[in-house]
């Protein structure tokens, strides 16, 4: 995992305290590229160590 893993606890908690309300959730994670957002989901996965998430990523329309 990256070392650059760095301030993102209150996002970590963000994702565990909506998926321990068990209902469906739709969380949309964004910003800049290369600031860890795909990172942010791994390790929330690892952390819950569930194989119930669903995730997806898509590039904006006219993106290169």
């Amino acid at each position: 995992m990256s070392q650059h893993f760095v301030d993102r606890e209150s996002e970590l908690r963000l994702l565990e305290d909506t998926y321990r309300q068990n209902r469906s959730s739709f969380i949309i994670i964004y910003g800049r590229r290369r600031i860890g957002k795909t990172e942010l989901v791994k390790r929330f996965i690892k952390e819950i160590e569930s194989t119930s998430i669903s995730w997806r990523i898509r590039e904006p329309i006219g993106t290169i």
